[in-house]
């Protein structure tokens, strides 16, 4: 088990680097072709951390999901997403990113992502985050102040 926190720890720190990167390329004041793409490319890391991040705190939690639609369901129970029907057009972006691509579509997820994406990411990393610190409070003891916090 303790190997397992490892992990997720990991993996909740390589969601808190994509989302930072996510939101520092969100905050270019100069919106063009090369930062649109550079944004989009920016969600999709993050989207594979968190989804990822999601699966490995389901199962330490007994829950098993092998999709990011079924990983955002398990959080959106334990709380972690407010409103999951955010979830669902993030996920359905991602999916379109993936398979195709056509500058009308790119610039509506980018636009997207600024308006609400990165927000609904940003809250779902601070309730994650407090998940990882009461969890390893409550069961070893060890935290260090800042480390996972968003």
């Amino acid at each position: 088990m303790a190997q397992g926190k490892e992990l997720l720890e990991r993996d909740i720190i390589k969601f808190k680097k994509a989302l930072k990167k996510l939101d520092e390329i969100c905050k270019e004041p100069v919106e063009t072709e090369i930062i649109r793409d550079a944004t989009i490319q920016r969600f999709e890391f993050t989207f594979e951390s968190v989804w990822k991040c999601l699966k490995r705190i389901g199962y330490s939690e007994g829950l098993e999901c092998f999709s990011p639609k079924s990983c955002f369901e398990i959080a959106y129970k334990m709380g972690f997403v407010e409103d999951e029907d955010v979830f669902i057009e993030i996920i359905n972006c991602r999916n379109q990113t993936t398979h195709i691509y056509d500058e009308i579509m790119a610039l509506d997820i980018y636009t997207k992502i600024k308006d609400k994406f990165l927000l609904a990411f940003k809250s779902l990393g601070m309730k994650m985050g407090e998940w990882m610190a009461k969890r390893l409070k409550e069961e070893a003891g060890k935290y260090s102040p800042g480390q996972l916090d968003f």
